[in-house]
């Protein structure tokens, strides 16, 4: 598979590497050729000559690091930043002084010194905007400039193309080490291609500022939106708490009534309450770097208002978001004048509101979030022509655009996703078409995931420079990271990346025995050779990516039961799931999905054994708490907590069931362990349900009545203990299925725990 990368293997994994636990020291000159490899394979917006700079002979500095006399904190802050790394890397002192000092030598200047403008430079951070760089030579010595915050990222420049430094991630790092300090400087201007960049990955890497500002993209920040009005906002026009009182307010259905999931965006009051409430933001804001605020219906839009004015908005504009641009571009002309350096930002990411509308002009200063939901995870948008057809209606619509990427399977952050080729081309295709920002969202908040650390490395790099190659990426992180195992962990690089490249998943490509099988081997030879040398971290760095092989293989034999039972992989599957736990546990890998706790999904795998004991199917709720927003401690619980479901009617916890474990064709009764907060004497305080998803053979329709939901009574319920709740008559499970929990909207008990939930096979 690796055979025409040979070459390029002994270029680059011939030398020796040392690993240390957090950094890694290896041979500074072997991994200076890796930062040349990725220089030369970008587009460097300007360069000139290049010097071979003296900067540290026998540990002691031969460079100053010089600042304005009045530099500003960015300034400060960059010098401060350069020092600490050459410090490091040749164990030498170097020096920070004011531009106004004597100067013995030859320095290497941080932004708008003195020097700078003697040499000619000062009119240069002007032309680079915000956070391009420039690094200039002249008689000897280094100049680093940029404007506000590109004085840091040319600093970050500095030490990764030319030092050889990296941050590939929030536990992997290289700095290299070296007495006698020479390098050969490029002089160059290099400006980023998109104004926001940010890979949403795990939360130690995307909202730290150690990973992101080594890495140019942004920390964490709501993607520069003011505080409580990211994304789905209908919510603080109109919470939907307000539905029982003023309904009115609401979107009504093609029959008229309304209903409680959406706003209706052209009501007077609606209007009113969003220029209110988005101009008390704006007043209210203290952050600098919040530039955005979203007027976007709330998620999961399964319908859109029908009343006649908005009815008639979406005829005249051919649309159905029409009447909500209606209310984006309201809004945006009551702040342009006092506000002009805002931007209201809608959404396209619902299926209803995905149509561009005709004949609508847009006001200037709004901003659109186009999400790339509309197409397979491991297509390339550039081939999809009513995609493109659909972007390029919307591009011609709005000044502003950012773009949101979907990088993975959220259902299971640990499926093997082969999507990075067609992300990378889909940046390409974005910088091609002026799009001003993206966000990546990968597998984010949670840690683990397919080659999360590398995908996320390579994202923050082209995201900056889309032309670099993403194969010399890889194999600069193999190497940084896995040592003498690097050849092959590039391999199982590019045994994914096959799949990609083709646009198809892995399953689809190889098939799934033989892609476990090839990747059990590959990961057996990296053991090996780790092992080989008792080196624990490495063997450690190896396992974070072996965890999505484990799930994929012992998924494959869960699914397959009971087919399997006769001749069930036992001792295979303990192993896998001994492992799992084992590395899952001391990773910190809290999250299996965007639904899913770690300790969830575990409990599920071991219900295979419960099962062949007892019969009986059951979990703890925690384990099906949806986003694990409603979980609480709660003393009388058995684990001491337990989802606290609100009372506003939403279906907050969920148990999709492994129904493959229960008997084919046996009934089984659903029975639930609810308290509430407070007693109430009412006739209907929550619901339980089953809910069958439609499928192939059943349409939605049939699927809604073989459905079912239990009411349930206050007087069935004690808030001073959890009872035990039969849900309906017995059911036959199916696959996709799931039991569902919901306290009514306004109920006195003012909430309801909810425990335990079994079903259990009747005779």
């Amino acid at each position: 598979m690796i055979d025409n990368y040979r070459g390029m293997f002994w270029y680059l994994f011939g030398s020796e590497h040392t690993c240390f636990k957090g950094d890694i020291v290896i041979n500074f000159f072997s991994f200076m050729r890796v930062s040349l490899l990725i220089m030369s394979s970008g587009v460097i917006v300007q360069a000139g000559s290049m010097e071979c700079i003296t900067l540290a002979s026998n540990s002691q500095s031969k460079v100053d690091i010089i600042i304005p006399a009045d530099a500003s904190s960015g300034e400060v802050c960059a010098a401060t930043e350069l020092k600490t790394y050459l410090d490091q890397i040749t164990c030498a002192k170097f020096r920070v002084q004011k531009d106004s000092e004597k100067i013995a030598g030859f320095y290497i200047s941080i932004g708008n010194t003195v020097q700078s403008q003697a040499a000619g430079f000062d009119k240069i951070p002007a032309t680079l905007g915000d956070e391009g760089i420039a690094v200039k030579l002249s008689a000897g010595n280094v100049f680093l400039l940029g404007g506000e915050h590109g004085i840091m990222n040319a600093v970050i420049t500095f030490l990764e193309e030319n030092l050889g430094c990296r941050w590939y991630s929030h536990q992997w790092k290289l700095i290299p080490k070296n007495e006698n300090l020479k390098v050969d400087i490029t002089d160059r201007i290099s400006i980023p291609d998109f104004q926001k960049r940010f890979v949403f990955t795990a939360t130690a890497m995307s909202s730290t500022a150690d990973w992101t500002r080594h890495n140019r993209v942004m920390q964490w920040n709501k993607f520069d939106h003011v505080d409580g009005w990211f994304c789905h906002t209908y919510d603080n026009i109109c919470p939907m708490s307000e539905f029982a009182t003023n309904s009115e307010l609401f979107a009504k259905d093609s029959e008229g009534t309304p209903f409680n999931t959406q706003i209706c965006p052209t009501h007077p009051e609606i209007i009113r309450r969003a220029k209110e409430r988005v101009i008390a933001a704006l007043e209210a804001n203290k952050r600098k770097d919040a530039t955005v605020i979203a007027i976007a219906e709330n998620d999961g839009l399964d319908d859109f208002c029908h009343c006649e004015r908005c009815e008639q908005i979406n005829a005249d504009h051919q649309s159905p978001i029409a009447a909500h641009l209606t209310l984006v571009n309201e809004v945006a002309r009551t702040i342009k004048q006092d506000y002009p350096d805002y931007k209201v930002e809608f959404i396209v990411y619902s299926k209803y509101f995905r149509k561009p509308p005709i004949n609508m002009k847009m006001e200037p200063n709004i901003a659109m979030w186009f999400c790339a939901n509309n197409i397979d995870v491991n297509e390339k948008y550039r081939k999809n022509k009513i995609a493109v057809e659909e972007f390029d209606k919307w591009k011609a619509l709005v000044g502003t655009v950012y773009v949101w990427e979907y990088g993975c399977d959220y259902s299971n952050y640990f499926r093997v996703v082969p999507s990075l080729s067609a992300k990378i081309d889909n940046l390409r295709y974005w910088h091609e078409n002026g799009v001003d920002g993206i966000m990546f969202q990968e597998v984010f908040g949670a840690h683990g995931g397919d080659q999360q650390a590398l995908r996320a490395w390579i994202l923050s790099k082209m995201l900056w420079n889309s032309k670099l190659d993403p194969d010399t990426l890889a194999l600069d992180f193999c190497k940084g990271v896995f040592g003498n195992a690097a050849p092959e962990m590039y391999e199982y690089y590019q045994l994914v990346k096959q799949a990609g490249t083709a646009e198809k998943s892995v399953e689809e490509y190889y098939g799934k025995a033989e892609f476990i099988a090839k990747a059990n081997q590959i990961f057996a030879k990296a053991f090996a050779k780790v092992d080989k040398d008792g080196n624990n971290e490495l063997h450690n760095r190896i396992d974070v990516q072996y965890v999505p092989i484990a799930f994929m293989e012992i998924k494959s034999i869960f699914q397959s039961y009971p087919d399997n039972k006769d001749n069930f992989p036992a001792k295979r599957f303990n192993r896998l799931l001994k492992e799992i736990k084992k590395i899952t546990k001391r990773e910190e890998m809290g999250g299996y999905s965007e639904l899913i706790r770690m300790s969830g999904y575990i409990d599920e795998l071991e219900l295979l054994e419960k099962v062949q004991k007892s019969g009986v199917l059951w979990i703890y709720a925690i384990n099906g708490a949806l986003y694990e927003y409603p979980i609480k401690k709660d003393p009388l619980a058995a684990n001491g907590i337990a989802p606290l479901l609100p009372c506003n009617d939403k279906w907050l916890v969920q148990w999709r069931f492994p129904a493959n474990l229960c008997i084919p064709g046996r009934k089984y009764q659903l029975r639930v362990q609810l308290r509430p907060v407070n007693d109430s004497s009412s006739d209907f305080v929550a619901a339980v349900g089953v809910y069958f998803k439609p499928t192939k053979q059943r349409s939605k329709e049939m699927s809604d009545k073989k459905s079912f939901t239990e009411q349930i009574d206050g007087i069935q319920l004690s808030s001073e203990e959890y009872r035990w709740i039969s849900v309906g008559k017995p059911f036959i499970p199916e696959k996709d299925s799931y039991i569902w929990f919901s306290a009514a909207a306004g109920s006195k008990i003012k909430g309801l725990f909810v425990d335990k939930i079994e079903m259990i096979p009747q005779q």
